[in-house]
């Protein structure tokens, strides 16, 4: 009974709780010394001291086991779930893209940098992906539980005029500019109003794209890059 006792007394010290000497079958001596410490010197100084009694004292160390073993146990029931991108299934090795086999990204990147030389490398990227999905136009899905789209929502978040975050994202519109898609894209600055009486609305005449060629969007860029002489 005593070591069971010695055992509770220093899971509570161990987590810094003071332990009420009142209620202690045995041990009160040993017991008061440690909560003198934790109250004077903290934590550390108090768990520092129960290891070094419990190299001289069998039943201190056969306590101090056992609180262990009772704190590391709690703290695992208490751990929030790993986080989800820790434990992903990685994706199929032919799902995997390599920058060899995806031209098409190099010859946009290398489109917008000429627009946007100061722009941050990864809007750069970022602006791309954003222009396949919105080329997209909801026409491409994941067949889970239920289908999910592959919308992308993107935002660019920088200092104000040195990394042209509204140039970077110029070269996105003048390539949909060039595919005559720049109908998928909102007004820069619509007021709300707006937004709501175009939101059931239809694109003019009905007309959405009804294939995803991307040999256009090459053509896209190589065409606005020599109306404006920028070389591609």
């Amino acid at each position: 009974m005593i070591g069971e006792t010695l055992t509770e007394s220093l899971v509570h010290l161990l987590q810094g709780e003071q332990v009420p000497v009142e209620n202690l079958n045995g041990n009160k001596n040993i017991i008061s010394l440690f909560n003198r410490i934790l109250a004077n010197q903290g934590i550390e100084s108090v768990s520092r001291t129960i290891h070094e009694k419990a190299l001289k004292d069998d039943v201190i160390r056969s306590a101090l086991v056992e609180a262990e073993s009772i704190i590391k146990n709690r703290q695992a029931e208490n751990a929030e779930p790993a986080d989800d991108l820790e434990t992903f299934p990685p994706l199929p090795v032919k799902m995997n893209f390599f920058p060899q086999s995806f031209p098409l990204k190099d010859v946009y990147m290398q489109y917008s940098k000429r627009i946007s030389p100061e722009g941050y490398e990864d809007f750069h990227s970022t602006c791309f992906w954003v222009l396949l999905s919105t080329i997209a136009a909801r026409r491409i899905a994941v067949n889970l539980a239920q289908r999910i789209y592959t919308a992308i929502m993107v935002t660019l978040v920088a200092r104000t005029t040195l990394i042209t975050k509204t140039t970077t994202t110029n070269a996105l519109r003048n390539v949909l500019h060039a595919l005559d898609l720049d109908w998928l894209l909102g007004a820069r600055k619509p007021t709300p109003s707006k937004l709501i009486s175009i939101t059931p609305s239809s694109p003019p005449g009905n007309e959405r794209p009804t294939s995803l060629d991307l040999s256009r969007v090459r053509q896209a860029c190589s065409s606005y890059a020599k109306t404006r002489q920028l070389p591609i």
